[in-house]
């Protein structure tokens, strides 16, 4: 005789699966929690991880564990493009190296910026170049842009060029 189990026995199993862990784990932020909850409810246990990440024996790791992993890889990372970046930028002034430093602290890349902004061949504009270019628009209003130029399609196969 084969065991069988619906949904439902499953998803009873992850959740207590989740307060026990949740439980063992300690400290955990917001976000993490969050993070977690959200990785159970799409039917995943708390002993796996969405980044495929192992342990030293080979073995997945915790979704907590892997996710504090990924998080010091990037943030490394970060800092690693950071440094790049002020070396080679030479005309930074004292506040845009400071807002910089806040932006990346923040968890962001110098090569994107919150406004979104690209330059003519859609190239993300870093961060330095988005905030001057922004303060530029913002005191010069009459250079904005309203509308963008309208995409012509061909007759025949209807490729835009």
């Amino acid at each position: 005789m084969t065991n069988i189990y619906n949904i439902n026995d499953f998803r009873t199993f992850l959740n207590r699966e989740l307060k026990e862990y949740e439980a063992s784990i300690g400290r955990m932020t917001k976000d993490e929690r969050k993070d977690l909850r959200a990785w159970v409810a799409d039917d995943n246990s708390v002993r796996s991880n969405p980044f495929y990440e192992k342990d030293e024996y080979g073995r997945p790791m915790d979704y907590i564990s892997a996710l504090r992993k990924c998080e010091r890889a990037y943030k490394k990372e970060l800092r690693k493009e950071l440094k790049d970046y002020e070396r080679t930028a030479t005309d930074l002034t004292d506040e845009e190296r400071k807002d910089l430093r806040e932006w990346v602290t923040g968890g962001n890349s110098v090569y994107y910026n919150p406004y979104e902004m690209c330059d003519d061949n859609g190239r993300h504009l870093d961060y330095i170049e988005a905030v001057r270019t922004a303060e530029y628009l913002r005191e010069n209003p009459e250079n904005c842009r309203t509308e963008c130029e309208p995409i012509v399609y061909a007759d025949d196969d209807g490729i835009p060029f």
